[in-house]
């Protein structure tokens, strides 16, 4: 208390009788019941929250994260009465729900279990809106977790970001010798030992092992060919993107994650690239459905290529709109002798149409109520003109503006 009231004289500062708590170890009750008095502090109880992380003297269970999960859903819940599109709730997912995480990650090693309920949790939010029930995900989780080049959705691979997260940690106690607790670290537990091949006793905190934990993570992970060199600041994100980019490219993903599309248009086509959607075909092996025959058509089996392409209700829809655009034979990205501005503009419309299409199936089969062909050509031009327009901008040339005006006319 004199320490305290020293620390109030040199710097106007004294501790909070209402926020301050003592702890104990291994003291007798009438001890512990003399200095509370003595000093006016509450007795605390392990674990106690600092900075909105639990501090234990041991290793940090599944039950003291379960706080994590918590906020986590108590967000869902504010959002599942909302009527939120696939493209909404992924942008949710990587702005919102991982946030909440990214803090807790940068200090410690989450328990296994935990980093699977946060995946848990937002899987359910991604693909159906909630964290009830047991319906699965259209896409394998690995490959929504890698970036949107390589065919994923850009969701961060929450193992490997939070060893990334604590590994700065373990580059500040192996580069930064002039901190103060770096200094400290190597004077009381590494001493003159090589902190890379440093082992932690058995006696060692949970704290200690956990950033060994890391560092042989990382060792393992073989770092010579991503780790910052000297001089060169660790940034988490940098690395992480550097580690993930060893995966291979896949070709539709420039074309899929165009920025002139719609976002919730661009997130249909992604999984009709990927041949997720849930078609009849897909139903009926299911035992979901009674036939696999196309609800628009009734031709022939609803497949992908059937559904998009070759069904007589699509075909109608992709005339009139190549009448529209005036595009003549089979367009691609490479064959397309235009700007780049109309090729953003002709692949936004693709995904209109995909989009449309997959709409106009889904009250068909849900709904029972089916759309006419010309009500979906308007609806597509309708997106394109509200979305396109406002591409217009200076970098546009007026022969580009002007022939996007006239097609929006």
């Amino acid at each position: 208390m004199q320490g305290l009231n020293q620390f109030k004289k040199a710097s106007g500062l004294r501790a909070n009788n209402a926020k301050s708590e003592v702890f104990s170890a291994n003291m007798d009750r009438e001890d512990v019941a003399k200095i509370c008095a003595r000093t006016c502090f509450k007795e605390g109880s392990w674990p106690f929250r600092y900075l909105g992380v639990p501090i234990c003297n041991r290793r940090m269970s599944r039950d003291e994260c379960e706080v994590l999960v918590h906020r986590m859903t108590a967000r869902i819940l504010c959002w599942q009465s909302k009527h939120i599109s696939f493209a909404g709730r992924l942008q949710l997912v990587n702005a919102v729900l991982m946030s909440i995480c990214n803090y807790w990650m940068q200090i410690v090693l989450l328990p296994t279990g935990v980093i699977k309920d946060i995946n848990r949790v937002c899987r359910k939010f991604l693909w159906d809106g909630h964290v009830q029930g047991q319906k699965p995900g259209y896409v394998a989780w690995d490959q929504v977790c890698k970036s949107k080049s390589k065919g994923g959705l850009g969701i961060k691979d929450l193992c490997l970001w939070n060893t990334l997260a604590v590994g700065k940690i373990v580059r500040q106690i192996a580069k930064k010798k002039d901190s103060l607790w770096v200094k400290w670290v190597h004077v009381v537990y590494i001493k003159k030992h090589n902190w890379w091949e440093y082992q932690p006793s058995i006696l060692a905190s949970w704290v200690r092992r956990n950033i060994c934990t890391a560092k042989k993570r990382l060792v393992q992970m073989n770092t010579d060919d991503w780790w910052p060199t000297d001089g060169k600041v660790f940034k988490i994100g940098r690395i992480y993107n550097n580690i993930k980019n060893k995966e291979e490219k896949v070709p539709w993903a420039a074309v899929t994650w165009n920025r002139a599309s719609i976002p919730k248009h661009c997130f249909i086509w992604w999984l009709v690239v990927q041949r997720r959607l849930m078609v009849k075909k897909r139903l009926f092996n299911y035992g979901i459905c009674s036939d696999s025959w196309c609800v628009l058509c009734g031709s022939q089996e609803e497949t992908h290529d059937h559904l998009f392409f070759k069904c007589s209700f699509s075909q109608v829809i992709w005339r009139a709109i190549i009448n529209w655009v005036q595009v003549t034979g089979r367009w691609s990205k490479r064959r397309c002798r235009t700007s780049g501005f109309r090729r953003r503009i002709i692949i936004a419309i693709c995904a209109a149409v995909i989009y449309c299409i997959c709409q106009a199936r889904n009250q068909a089969y849900w709904e029972c109520r089916r759309q006419s062909s010309d009500h979906c050509i308007v609806q597509i031009k309708y997106f394109v003109s509200k979305r396109c327009i406002g591409l217009c901008n200076k970098k546009c040339n007026a022969r580009d503006r002007s022939w996007l005006i006239d097609l929006c006319r």
